[in-house]
């Protein structure tokens, strides 16, 4: 190593591993002077940081989003000694980010020990990731300009007020762990830590092993370390031998801990590449110039453009951190370009830079502050009437004046708004949803079809026949004509055929436009009304233990003439079509009838009571939508002019199935009622098809 760099390096803060004590010096920690002011700095920092992101996580009622438990499920499987796997049996790499699914693996094992919920152990690690990086941030805030408050609080405060580095800190994705590895890089490449090209291949390494678009910093780091050890070899005409040791041993780590990965990967799961590289990229394939520039200009303009003071990181491109940040940052921006961004609110392919940011903010000013500091530039600006005390003053405004507006246009279009406050009521539905059919499903492995494959695997516990790709080799790997153009990541989808031939024993509701009755399914509407889900499509199980007997009603306009009718809801009679201001109907046979009149809508009132029918079997089956969960709507059975059982509907359009024991009743008459005595929203019944069945 050359004399002038071991001189450098011996004026820099060493940032060690060992003892507490060299740490605090490190960071320049101490209880007066600029320590003080550094600690009041950091401290304000890490407590601002953890306070948002706690805050963030109970608006989300602890819950993350569905791409963080796919995540969680293959970390899980992975703790449970069942492999690195989404589907038991199914090798299929669909994630991106194996630190963050090991680090998964742990977080399952802590909840298990502490009979804690998983994915607020989850939510915990995340945000103290979070915290860590903010420490990282404030380290190499010292490194590149020391004690220079107003920098260090631009840098810290910019991740602070950005509204998506603290929200996504709680909404349980790998971000905060890769700024975590490209912070600790960057610090332990300016460092003189023993070994440190060691720890530098590791650092990168570790990034790339958290998401593979790492690989443009990786390239970055070892092309400016390779450039940088030339041109010295070339100025001193004799080999920096440290230099090349410490990129030697940066080579080496990188290799063999990276090389080791990849090659374990590629033979447990078969691809160069993970299953999500094929079904968002199209293995280059893709053309989504125009998506991604209207993404990545969208980060600028919900943050007034304030990052675009990255700029100024130029005038600092005299240190090697500082160029380092300047060129991966422009980069992965270019990169978020070409890949077309991503659907999420709050510009998740760039939170893991948001701290990069603004240290480029900090050092541009550190610098310029250096500038302002010298003789020259002094006389002038005293010249123009601007003493530097005014200038500093004018700058401290400015800074605060651009965070507030960050943080004040954060909280209308950033996540917090767009993300929590819209989806935390869908999300926790979701998950109770989930829960519910993990209660009821029947023994052994049900399969179910759904592109929220993350709950269905995490909190169902079901085979998931995954309908978007991330886990299905086959729509990944499809092509797609004008690919780039549509939603990102939702471009490519398994076909009708596809999802059938898996003979899935659920279907979700939204996610297929299809009716399924013919297919063998009925819409099941078991679910407590707390959840605020319309049904599920499941496999009919009665054809197989029941036989269903001839007659039945199909609510044929013929067949509802001979009703007797009360009221103007059912005068319309038997229709193949909503009237006009109807909800879509989903479940109906050919004709249907509804108690939602046109003229009249919901406050249209009245009854209609079928003809005498038998009862011949065991069970009966009716298809039932509309409002419900008041009385005075129902569809009722009555035996000897009793009501025996009453149904309505889930506010919904959707003709869930209801079934009736009729077995202590067989050989009765029966009528079956239908009764509308509800105004206003969802004040309307629909009803189609009654069946018999008996047992075989």
């Amino acid at each position: 190593m050359s004399q002038e760099r071991s001189a450098r390096e011996d004026q820099q803060p060493r940032v060690g591993w060992p003892r507490l004590s060299r740490l605090g010096r490190s960071l320049r920690l101490s209880s007066e002077g600029p320590g003080l002011r550094n600690f009041i700095l950091l401290a304000t920092a890490l407590a601002a940081f953890l306070g948002l992101a706690v805050r963030t996580a109970r608006l989300y009622y602890w819950n993350v989003v569905d791409d963080a438990t796919i995540s969680m499920v293959f970390g899980k499987h992975l703790a449970l000694g069942q492999g690195v796997v989404f589907n038991l049996g199914e090798r299929v790499e669909g994630y991106t980010n194996f630190t963050w699914v090991v680090l998964c693996a742990a977080c399952y094992w802590v909840a298990r020990l502490l009979s804690a919920d998983y994915v607020a152990v989850v939510v915990g690690a995340n945000i103290a990731l979070g915290a860590l990086a903010t420490l990282l941030s404030y380290a190499l805030a010292l490194r590149l300009w020391r004690d220079r408050w107003l920098a260090t609080a631009l840098a810290l405060g910019y991740a602070l007020v950005d509204n998506s580095w603290t929200a996504w800190a709680a909404l349980g994705l790998e971000g905060h762990l890769l700024a975590v590895t490209l912070l600790a890089t960057l610090l332990a490449l300016s460092s003189a830590l023993r070994f440190k090209g060691a720890w530098v291949g590791l650092g990168l390494a570790a990034a790339m092993m958290t998401r593979p678009d790492a690989a443009l910093f990786v390239a970055l780091v070892l092309a400016h370390e390779a450039i940088t050890t030339l041109i010295q070899w070339a100025r001193a005409r004799r080999a920096p031998g440290a230099r090349l040791r410490e990129l030697g041993q940066t080579l080496g780590v990188l290799a063999l801990v990276y090389g080791a990965y990849w090659w374990w990967r590629y033979d447990y799961f078969g691809y160069p590449f993970p299953n999500t590289y094929y079904l968002k990229l199209g293995a280059g394939k893709i053309d989504a110039w125009q998506r991604g520039r209207e993404y990545v200009q969208g980060f600028f303009k919900i943050r007034e453009y304030v990052p675009a003071a990255a700029l100024l990181g130029v005038l600092a491109l005299g240190q090697p951190v500082a160029r380092l940040l300047l060129l991966y940052v422009g980069l992965h921006v270019f990169y978020v370009v070409y890949v077309g961004g991503d659907f999420f609110p709050g510009h998740r392919f760039l939170v893991a830079q948001v701290p990069l940011f603004g240290l480029l903010m900090g050092a541009g000013v550190a610098q310029l502050a250096r500038w302002l500091e010298r003789p020259s530039p002094r006389r002038w600006l005293e010249r123009l009437g601007l003493p530097s005390a005014a200038l500093g003053g004018g700058v401290v405004v400015v800074v605060a004046g651009a965070l507030l507006a960050v943080a004040k246009r954060g909280l209308a279009e950033g996540p917090i708004h767009a993300e929590v406050m819209v989806w935390r009521d869908e999300v926790a539905n979701a998950r109770r949803y989930m829960e519910w059919l993990r209660e009821v499903k029947p023994a052994g492995e049900p399969r179910f079809a759904t592109g929220l494959i993350g709950n269905a695997g995490l909190f169902a516990e079901m085979r998931v026949i995954d309908l978007y790709g991330v886990i299905d080799p086959i729509a990944a790997h499809r092509e797609t004509r004008n690919f780039g153009k549509g939603k990102a990541g939702h471009e490519k989808m398994a076909t009708y055929g596809e999802m059938m031939a898996r003979r899935p024993d659920y279907i979700m509701v939204g996610y297929v436009a299809d009716d399924f009755w013919r297919s063998g399914f009925f819409l099941d509407v078991s679910m407590p009304r707390s959840i605020k889900t319309a049904g599920i499509w499941h496999r009919d199980p009665l054809p197989a233990a029941y036989e269903r007997l001839p007659g039945g009603m199909s609510f044929s306009p013929e067949e509802f003439a001979a009703w007797q009718l009360e009221g103007e809801a059912f005068a319309a009679g038997a229709a193949s079509a909503p009237p006009r201001g109807h909800e879509r109907v989903i479940g109906a046979v050919g004709s249907f009838v509804t108690s939602f009149v046109a003229h009249r809508g919901d406050d249209a009132t009245g009854k209609a009571l079928s003809p005498p029918f038998t009862l011949e079997g065991d069970v009966l089956t009716l298809r039932v939508g509309g409002g419900g969960g008041e009385p005075g709507l129902a569809a009722r059975l009555l035996v000897d002019g009793e009501v025996k059982y009453g149904a309505s509907g889930r506010q919904s359009g959707m003709l869930g199935r209801v079934q009736w024991d009729i077995a202590p009743w067989r050989g009765k008459p029966a009528r079956l009622e239908l009764v509308d005595e509800v105004r206003g929203g969802w004040g309307h019944l629909v009803v189609d098809e009654l069946e018999q069945w008996r047992r075989r």
